[in-house]
C-alpha cells in the first residue's frame, strides 16, 4: 500500500510541476506587424458589387510596406516600387490598425503563415468600398 502511495505521489507531483509551467506569451499586434512586407495585391470592391469599377491588381516587384517602432513617420510604403514615402501607423486594438495616410482609419489585420492581409470598409463620394492589401513576409 505505501509502495502505491509514493507511486501516486510521484505522477501527482510531476503532473504538478507540469502543469505550472509558464506559457509563452502571445506576441502582441504591434510585434507581429513590424519589419518589412512585400506588397503583393490590392484590391477595391463597391459595395454593392459594381463590375465596371471593382479593381483588383497585382503590385510590381520592389512594392512593400514597412512598419517600424517610433512615434512618427514609422510607417514606409512603396506601392509603386520606385518611391517610399513615410506615415504614421497606430495600433487601435488586438485586431485594428489605422494608417490616415491611406484613408483607411481602420485596417482589421489578418495573419497567415508568411503573410498579412488589411482589409478595411471606407466610404468614397457617399459609396462603400472595401479595400484590401494583401502582403507576404520577404
Amino acid at each position: 500500500m505505501k509502495k502505491l502511495f509514493f507511486i501516486l505521489s510521484f505522477f501527482l507531483l510531476v503532473f504538478a510541476m507540469g502543469s505550472c509551467k509558464k506559457s509563452e506569451p502571445t506576441p502582441s499586434l504591434k510585434t507581429k506587424l513590424l519589419g518589412k512586407w512585400t506588397l503583393t495585391k490590392f484590391e477595391d470592391y463597391q459595395i454593392p458589387a459594381d463590375p465596371q469599377t471593382d479593381y483588383s491588381a497585382n503590385f510590381p516587384p520592389g512594392a512593400f510596406m514597412e512598419f517600424k517602432d517610433g512615434n512618427a513617420d514609422n510607417f514606409i510604403s512603396d506601392e509603386s516600387g520606385s518611391g517610399a514615402t513615410t506615415a504614421e501607423w497606430l495600433v487601435i486594438d488586438d485586431s485594428h490598425i489605422s494608417i490616415p495616410s491611406l484613408n483607411a482609419n481602420n485596417f482589421e489585420v489578418l495573419f497567415g503563415a508568411n503573410s498579412l492581409t488589411l482589409t478595411a470598409l471606407e466610404t468614397v463620394g457617399g459609396i462603400q468600398h472595401i479595400v484590401k492589401y494583401t502582403l507576404s513576409k520577404p
